[in-house]
C-alpha cells in the first residue's frame, strides 16, 4: 500500500464543495490550521498476504511541525481498483495528542496483492 497525504493545494476529487462538512471538535482548531500550512505525513506500508495491515498517518501544521492536530477526527478512504477506481471510505479515527492515527484495516475489508492508494 501506498499512502498519499494530500499534497497542499491540491483538491480532494472525492469531497464536492456542496458536501457538509463536520465541524472542528475543538474551538482552537480552526485558528491552528488558519496560522500555519498543512504539513501532514505518512509512510509507505508493505504488507505480506494475509498480515495485519496498519496504516500510519501524522497531521500537523505550522513550520517544524510545532501545532499537532490533536483530538480530532480524521477519514480515511482508499482506492481498491487503482488507478480508474473510486474512493471508497473505510473509517473515522481520531488522532491522539500528537496529532497522529494508527488504523488496521479489518481482515475483510484488506485489498490484496497490489499497490493502494490511501487518502486521509
Amino acid at each position: 500500500m501506498i499512502i498519499h497525504p494530500q499534497p497542499q493545494g491540491e483538491r480532494n476529487n472525492f469531497v464536492s464543495p456542496n458536501q457538509a462538512r463536520e465541524k472542528w471538535i475543538k474551538k482552537r482548531t480552526s485558528v491552528k490550521i488558519k496560522n500555519g500550512a498543512a504539513n501532514h505525513r505518512a509512510n509507505d506500508v508493505i504488507v505480506l498476504e494475509g498480515k495485519e495491515q496498519i496504516l500510519h498517518g501524522r497531521f500537523s501544521y505550522g513550520p517544524f511541525d510545532l501545532v499537532a492536530l490533536s483530538s480530532e477526527k480524521v477519514d480515511i478512504h482508499i482506492i481498491r481498483e487503482p488507478p480508474l477506481g473510486e474512493w471508497v471510505f473505510l473509517a473515522t479515527e481520531m488522532t491522539d495528542k500528537n496529532g497522529r492515527i494508527t488504523y488496521k484495516i479489518p481482515a475483510e475489508e484488506s485489498p490484496g496483492y497490489g499497490v493502494y492508494p490511501v487518502k486521509m
